[in-house]
């Protein structure tokens, strides 16, 4: 099967499931019931059992679904893994099957048609269930699908990680695990903490099918009690994530309780501080040899404010190690996005450079696609970009070491385009970015006018309606 048969697959089966006659027995969790029934699909198959074929054949035969064949597959194989399987336990069972209508049986046998015996296949489901129910940011509803763009920057992100075996990877806010399922090797250990809990949900078993030796998934928000406490995780190998960009109150973030003060860089909690909090917290649970990752909207490099304080700080302490300044079309997001490559660096009056790479300008768009996969897709080639950072690459306009008192006379300024281009090209970029603003405002002016006319157009109307009754009632 091709990855858009698996696509349409799982999407015809979560549209079935969707449907109001399945309500009673799942409540509105169509997309969380469709995971879990093709999870419970992978663990009968690499463990050999023939689950789905008899709940078939019962199916078929006494018209009842039989809860006892799925909970003693899960009893048999809960009891060797980890304990953070409670999270899908506790959420999964309160989906009553004995009261699934006698269509889900054609569910069933569309299931039971995915073989997971190959481990391309998982690999291959894996990825099409992100396509279809997972999203690059955790606040986002499921229903956002994430666009082929978004995968490539998530391929990109994990692949510049550096990940290898028998690793310890955490994502701090993981929504619904893409990034920790995409960038978990063979063996790895992977954490993750998110708010909401049926993303956990799916985040957890995104990450077991991806292949994790183990996987802990804990319900809560970082900025309130962070599972490094709870899970007594000491230093990590390797961290990546996207912190949420739709909370309205993301330049705010703060610490709600001080017992957590040590789990954060500097352990203060400065109002202002935006998405450098997370910063602080990755860069706070690093081993020394660690590497993280984050995606974040660009405005983060050079905003005002206590912004710019932890910009300052965590500069200073050589924790910078690269700042990647992408292309628009990156991703589906209305914001610009960069990636940040955080190190854990250390106090210190000899400072190392920050490596500046500009992939938004034309020049540095070019040079990194890669044209061998494009298919008339643009695609970052995310090898040649990590050869880059691991070998401390220059290219004229594209790539180059910026000292530190260079970003100090920009006022710690970290956006790549200001130490890469001539100054004639970014008032080109200013002057098209004018010349767009101007053409909004006047289509907007152009949708007001209009608005105003069909107003008019209306008010008119009902006052001709008015007049005509009058002349009526006076003829009568």
């Amino acid at each position: 099967m091709k990855n858009t048969d698996y696509l349409s697959t799982i999407t015809k089966i979560e549209k079935e499931l969707a449907d109001w006659k399945y309500f009673d027995a799942i409540r509105d969790r169509s997309i969380v019931t469709t995971i879990y029934l093709i999870y419970l699909k992978y663990l009968s198959d690499i463990h050999h059992e023939i689950v789905f074929e008899r709940l078939i054949k019962t199916y078929k035969n006494e018209g009842i679904f039989d809860v006892g064949v799925i909970n003693k597959l899960l009893e048999i194989r809960l009891t060797e893994i980890d304990c953070s399987d409670d999270i899908a336990v506790k959420y999964l069972k309160d989906i009553d099957f004995t009261k699934m209508p006698y269509e889900f049986v054609k569910v069933l046998e569309d299931i039971n048609n995915l073989d997971f015996i190959d481990e391309t296949v998982v690999s291959k489901l894996v990825c099409a269930l992100i396509l279809r129910f997972s999203s690059l940011y955790g606040l986002h509803t499921f229903r956002e699908d994430v666009s082929q763009n978004d995968m490539n920057l998530v391929l990109c992100a994990t692949d510049l990680l550096n990940v290898d075996n028998n690793m310890c990877i955490y994502d701090c806010a993981c929504g619904t695990g893409t990034l920790l399922a995409m960038a978990g090797a063979t063996g790895s250990v992977l954490y993750g903490q998110e708010e909401d809990v049926e993303r956990a949900v799916v985040a957890y078993i995104l990450c077991k099918m991806a292949g994790a030796r183990e996987v802990h998934i804990d319900v809560g928000d970082v900025l309130q009690k962070t599972m490094s406490v709870k899970y007594a995780i000491d230093k990590v190998d390797r961290i990546i994530s996207a912190p949420p960009l739709t909370d309205k109150y993301v330049n705010q973030q703060k610490l709600h309780s001080s017992d957590i003060q040590s789990e954060f860089l500097y352990g203060d909690s400065i109002p202002d501080s935006g998405l450098w909090i997370y910063a602080r917290h990755m860069i706070q649970k690093l081993k020394e040899s660690g590497t993280g990752v984050m995606i974040a909207p660009c405005s983060l490099l050079s905003r005002e404010g206590n912004t710019k304080d932890d910009r300052y700080r965590i500069v200073r302490r050589n924790s910078i190690k690269a700042v990647i300044q992408l292309p628009t079309w990156s991703s589906t997001r209305a914001v610009r996005l960069c990636i940040i490559i955080l190190e854990k660096g250390e106090e210190s009056k000899l400072f190392t450079k920050i490596q500046m790479i500009d992939l938004s300008s034309n020049k540095g768009e070019k040079y990194f696609l890669d044209k061998s996969r494009s298919n008339g897709v643009k695609i970052l080639d995310s090898k040649k970009l990590t050869h880059f950072i691991n070998e401390n690459i220059e290219l004229d306009g594209i790539s180059g070491l910026v000292e530190i008192e260079e970003i100090e006379k920009h006022d710690y300024n970290l956006t790549p385009g200001i130490y890469l281009r001539e100054i004639t090209d970014m008032i080109k970029q200013r002057e098209r970015t004018v010349d767009m603003l101007e053409q909004q405002k006047e289509l907007l002016n152009q949708y007001h006018q209009s608005e105003k006319e069909l107003n008019d157009a209306v008010l008119n109307y009902y006052q001709f309606l008015g007049s005509k009754q009058d002349k009526e009632n006076v003829n009568e």
